[in-house]
């Protein structure tokens, strides 16, 4: 499972709305040098939070 079927996964086993997460901004593309850019972390916390209030942004 690739990063962004887990959210998708997360998403549904949770109630969560996905729709709207930029997984360009926390993973990067196979084959791609993460040097090249900065990516923002997705942390377990931000992962909860997105459970209690129901979106992932």
């Amino acid at each position: 499972m690739d990063a962004v079927e887990f959210i998708l996964s997360f998403g549904n086993k949770f109630g969560v709305d996905v729709s709207n997460f930029d997984a360009e901004k926390y993973f990067k593309p196979d084959g791609y040098n993460s040097f090249e850019k900065d990516y923002q972390k997705l942390t377990i916390s931000n992962l909860l939070e997105s459970i209690e209030k129901g979106i992932l942004l």
